[in-house]
């Protein structure tokens, strides 16, 4: 998890996108070697994981309990995010 702050750090350094950007910033060099090469481990592992846990918490509770894990740890703090961050940050980026 902590390639992911090299990562993202690394974003600012090639050109896509970014809060922050470096004006001399390309696609040749180290910078989007490693952006490439962490993203590409690190999120099939993390899908991999998110499976193995699922598939646990699934085996050892029941479908039932997985379900009502899931809109706990996932659903409910995606609803609440959407009424209040969003506005927010759109409020924020309008001004």
């Amino acid at each position: 998890m902590l390639l992911g702050v090299g990562l993202h750090a690394a974003l600012a350094f090639i050109p896509v996108p970014w809060w922050v950007q470096d004006r001399t910033s390309s696609f040749e060099g180290l910078y989007d070697e490693f952006l490439w090469a962490v993203h590409g481990f690190r999120m099939p592992l993390f899908f991999l994981m998110s499976g193995f846990f699922t598939a646990l918490l699934w085996r050892r509770r029941g479908l039932r309990s997985l379900l009502g894990h899931r809109l706990r740890r996932v659903a409910l703090p995606l609803a609440i995010g959407l009424v209040t961050l969003v506005p927010a940050v759109d409020w924020a980026g309008e001004r």
